[in-house]
């Protein structure tokens, strides 16, 4: 009887604990800026408190595409992270460069929006081991990183030649 009684109270302390988990997936084949971008090998899911996929906090750690596949989805704990926040997945090749971000386009938000947690709400299991139910959430559309690209030394001294090959002579 005790001991049933103890199983009882680890079921109700478990089921009123609110461990929160987003459970969330990336196709093996995904869409970027409309082009198919089969060569992403890594994903991380990042939470975003302005609502743009950018600027956000990572959350767990990365996720390899062989895992997902394995999977067919990853779960991230999102604890401390409510419904202020939005979220969006990065994609990153085999040399760990960002090949695109997640968006999610509705007419109030910009197409660099990421997705708000009423969106997400489905695929948010709560721990509730009396109502474990929770679908994966499919980030499905991706468009390119803001890359801001450096000039290199080369073409900097070659800018520099030129402007002293432009310097006038006094005569």
């Amino acid at each position: 009887m005790k001991k049933a009684l103890i199983l009882v109270g680890a079921i109700a302390a478990f089921s009123f604990s609110q461990a929160s988990e987003l459970w969330w997936t990336v196709n093996d084949t995904v869409s970027v800026d409309g082009g198919e971008a089969t060569s992403w090998t890594t994903a991380k899911l990042f939470a975003s408190a302005n609502g743009y996929n950018y600027g956000g906090t990572q959350i767990g750690d990365a996720v390899t595409a062989a895992d997902m596949a394995d999977w067919g989805f990853w779960n991230s704990d999102i604890d401390g992270y409510g419904s202020s926040y939005s979220f969006y997945v990065e994609l990153y090749n085999s040399a760990s460069e960002s090949i695109g971000k997640s968006y999610f386009n509705m007419a109030s938000t910009p197409p660099q929006g990421a997705t708000p947690y009423a969106q997400l709400s489905g695929a948010v299991y709560d721990g509730n081991l009396m109502n474990p139910t929770a679908s994966a959430y499919t980030f499905s559309q991706f468009t390119t990183s803001d890359v801001i690209p450096e000039p290199s030394s080369g073409l900097m001294m070659l800018l520099g030649m030129v402007a002293l090959g432009l310097k006038r002579k006094k005569v």
